[in-house]
């Protein structure tokens, strides 16, 4: 692990927050619906199975545990539409897709769901609407992912981001603004 890694990290175990003291209903239900439900699944089982047929692509894997949380995501807000325009690995993109069985995977940047790399992002904040996610992978990663994911916390078309370390949610919710750290 690289040394700013470990900084930006070490900072996220320090400030991120758990249930205790968040006030927020959205945030509050998203931390526990989804993030804490952490109940043993039969399609995780059956995802897990299907990940070992599945060839090597090489991309960066996440952990299982990173893995079932982005599917509960998905599954939790039932997107119609996904886009990715980050190469994740294909055991990541099944977990996403088989959350969101009822999306269809486009091509371009805006879906209801968009998941992006922090360090490369190329998208247009104009174009978020209420009721949209981003997905943003790696935001500590590199120095221009962490810009970029400043750039993202700071845009007024943004109003809620809950950051999780390994990737972070983005979403436009006219009503609320405020940047959560969430520990899982």
């Amino acid at each position: 692990m690289n040394p700013r890694l470990i900084k930006y990290y070490l900072l996220y175990l320090l400030k991120a927050q758990n249930r205790h003291g968040l006030h927020p209903p959205f945030v509050y239900q998203l931390l526990d619906e989804v993030i804490y439900r952490k109940r043993c699944r039969k399609i995780y089982a059956e995802m897990e199975q299907a990940a070992q047929l599945l060839p090597d692509d090489g991309k960066v894997r996440f952990s299982n545990k990173i893995n079932r949380l982005l599917f509960r995501f998905a599954e939790h807000f039932e997107s119609q539409s996904i886009a990715f325009t980050v190469d994740v690995s294909n055991l990541t993109r099944l977990y996403i897709l088989r959350g969101a069985a009822k999306a269809e995977v486009i091509t371009g940047s805006h879906a209801q769901c968009l998941v992006c790399d922090a360090a490369t992002l190329s998208y247009n904040f104009e174009a978020i609407q209420p009721g949209d996610m981003l997905i943003v992978t790696h935001p500590y990663h590199s120095s221009a992912a962490v810009a970029n994911w400043r750039r993202i916390k700071q845009n007024p078309n943004v109003t809620v981001t809950i950051d999780l370390f390994e990737f972070g949610l983005a979403f436009c919710r006219p009503q609320q603004r405020e940047n959560f750290m969430l520990r899982f």
